[in-house]
């Protein structure tokens, strides 16, 4: 049953006859207790620190060896139920609340959630850095199950060797990169010595590359994670080396993506990733997920040079891995609209150990059949580590990540969903959040005890049926606290919590008319500068009773009243696309395209609109290849932020 219509904020109920839910809020901002309760967790999870009610200052006595040199690990958060450590969870998170922190910042909103997120990733930013070596050698993963007495010397001492590792390295200098930005101001000192590290940890991740690449084939996560440090390098110290980095990193990406649609396909599915260039293993992940590496890495290219050649490139990228991949593969998963795992080869056994081929292939074949040799997983192939919620939120990263690069409302909403299926919009009617929401389960947590805010592995699934399991066994290893998800979640945020700011400048009051709700929002402009401000839910709406606008939440938008255009496309022949586009308002304007699998003709077209008039025009284009999608980006008065998206292909 769909309520969407029901705009009015406050606490509900929905009775039908004497049955009724529990209560539920309708509002702007139903997200934020949901972060509170996650910084709560990693609160909960701080090592080297007395949490009242889960420990007292813990593992004074874990060391990190490297060569000759002895340091104390302790500090940073917990990693799980086993009280484990590692540098990938706590670098993640700690960009991903600096993430978090920054929109709030630039919006001017919740000083409060702001501190208080700025306060947390400084607990973790301090392990990373007392972890580094300063040669490239950090201390990435330390094993504690049990607490210890913080005495060095005796039999409780639990020691961790320093491994250099570029993939490791990049994502410690993209966290240090970010925080010496958010913290240039409040803490200089800390600051400078977080951007002194980053450059450090850089400069040790591209010089250790080519034997990395080699050694595990992960060129599309290595270069993901190389792209987003060096340009939040870039964006930190305005050096050009960092800017070539991520420029050179990008091709191999572009290259390792599916762009034609799989053979015999049953599904048009396209746009997933392989490890590399050869494209001879399939990017799967079954625990942690990195999904959203390669799209984030798009975005932020897109963000960081909008006029550069290949920019066409980065946006397609994006383009495709959610409009031709998450998006199809979630038609499976209705009503629910679960991000579904992967799709697998069915020889793709063969690339696994002898000992679990047969486990293997008998997963991949019990998936849906999506075109030739091709199955569609709803839950990863998996064996000892289960549940989603690691590779679920990763992949919805990627695409709220997607959504608001291409202003796609459908995105946005289909990422929602993978958000309500945590909180309980699942089969078991479970919030897998524990003191969020309704019904939740306690979880394996080992040595801390429940923590409110704290998330699990996941839903799993039986064996090597391809269906979602959730035993009330509370068991490792999907019932297991762990910050992974929970850092995802934040990271989230950035792209779903909130609502819009929409500004711009009128000379009148600005009416907003929800489509789907026809509710009516008037935003008085200010009386000297014309100048006005609207905070409004994610949505479709008509302006002023004729231009239409989307909406999507924490998005921040500038309308320019004066003038609006539409577009639309039609099939005009064997591999023929008409692009029309209708502008309206006043004054002269010319448009042109960027296109991926498009030849277009011509290259630019001019209006000249009298006030209030209407004008069309039409862009004749060419399929390239048949068995691809194309993407077309309208852009007016090469104002690349107005720009709109037509996508499809030549089957459609």
């Amino acid at each position: 049953m769909d309520f969407s219509e029901v705009r009015e904020p406050g606490t509900y109920v929905i009775q039908a006859g004497d049955t009724a839910t529990r209560r539920f809020r309708i509002g702007p901002n139903v997200w934020r207790d949901t972060i509170l309760k996650a910084i709560n967790f990693f609160y909960a999870e701080r090592c080297g620190y007395a949490v009242p009610g889960v420990h007292e200052i813990c593992h004074r006595d874990w060391v990190g060896i490297h060569g000759d040199k002895r340091m104390v690990i302790n500090g940073g958060w917990h990693d799980a139920g086993d009280l484990s450590q590692g540098l990938v969870n706590t670098s993640e998170a700690v960009y991903s609340m600096f993430s978090l922190a920054e929109r709030l910042r630039a919006r001017d909103e919740d000083p409060e959630l702001d501190q208080r997120l700025v306060d947390e990733a400084k607990w973790g930013l301090d392990w990373v850095l007392k972890t580094s070596f300063h040669d490239g050698f950090r201390v990435t993963w330390a094993t504690m199950d049990f607490w210890t007495n913080g005495i060095m010397g005796d039999a409780d001492d639990v020691t961790a060797r320093a491994t250099n590792s570029p993939y490791e390295n990049f994502l410690a200098a993209a966290a240090e990169a970010i925080a010496c930005r958010m913290l240039r101001q409040s803490d200089p000192v800390l600051a400078a010595y977080a951007l002194r590290t980053a450059r450090e940890d850089w400069r040790y991740a591209v010089e250790g590359m080519g034997a990395s690449e080699r050694r595990r084939g992960a060129v599309t996560e290595l270069n993901s994670a190389g792209i987003l440090a060096s340009l939040e390098l870039y964006r930190a110290t305005g050096e050009r080396q960092y800017a070539d980095k991520a420029l050179e990193l990008a091709p191999p990406i572009l290259d390792s993506q599916q762009r034609s649609f799989l053979p015999g396909w049953k599904v048009p599915i396209t746009g997933f990733f392989y490890t590399s260039p050869a494209k001879d293993r399939m990017l799967h992940y079954f625990h942690r997920g990195h999904e959203q590496g390669p799209i984030v890495a798009m975005a932020r290219l897109c963000e960081a040079f909008p006029n550069h050649p290949d920019w066409m490139k980065w946006y397609t990228v994006a383009a495709l891995d959610s409009e031709y991949f998450l998006k199809q593969m979630a038609r499976f998963t209705e009503p629910y609209g679960m991000l579904p795992a992967s799709v697998y080869k069915d020889d793709e056994y063969l690339q696994s150990p002898e000992a679990r081929r047969e486990f293997f292939q008998s997963q991949v074949l019990k998936g849906i059949p999506v075109g030739e040799h091709y199955y569609l997983r709803l839950f990863p192939v998996w064996f000892d580590f289960r549940g989603n919620l690691g590779t679920m939120l990763s992949a919805t990263k990627g695409l709220s990540e997607a959504a608001h690069l291409r202003g796609d409302l459908e995105a946005a909403e289909l990422a929602q969903l993978q958000l309500q299926w945590t909180v309980g919009r699942n089969p078991f009617v479970q919030s897998l959040i524990y003191g969020e929401g309704y019904d939740y389960a306690p979880q394996y947590t080992a040595m801390s005890g429940d923590m409110v805010g704290a998330f699990p592995v996941g839903v799993q699934s039986n064996a090597d049926r391809d269906v979602p399991y959730w035993a009330s066994t509370n068991c490792h290893n999907w019932k297991e606290v762990w910050v992974h998800p929970a850092s995802r979640w934040i990271w989230l945020m950035r792209d779903l919590a909130g609502p819009a700011m929409v500004e711009g400048r009128s000379p009148a009051v600005v009416e907003f008319r929800e489509v789907t709700s026809g509710k009516v929002t008037r935003v008085q402009p200010d009386f000297a500068s014309g100048h006005f401000r609207a905070v409004l839910s994610e949505g479709s709406y008509a302006v002023n009773g004729e231009r239409r606008v989307t909406l999507l939440p924490g998005g921040m938008y500038r309308l320019d009243p004066a003038f609006d255009f539409t577009v639309s496309k039609e099939k005009a022949g064997s591999g023929q696309v008409a692009i029309r586009v209708e502008a309206r308002g006043r004054g002269a304007h010319r448009f042109t395209i960027r296109a991926h699998n498009l030849s277009v003709q011509p290259q630019e077209l001019p209006v000249t609109l009298g006030d209030g008039g209407a004008q069309t025009v039409t862009f004749t284009a060419k399929v390239t290849a048949a068995d691809a999608p194309w993407i077309a980006l309208v852009i007016p008065d090469n104002d690349l932020a107005r720009r709109k998206e037509l996508i499809g292909s030549a089957r459609d």
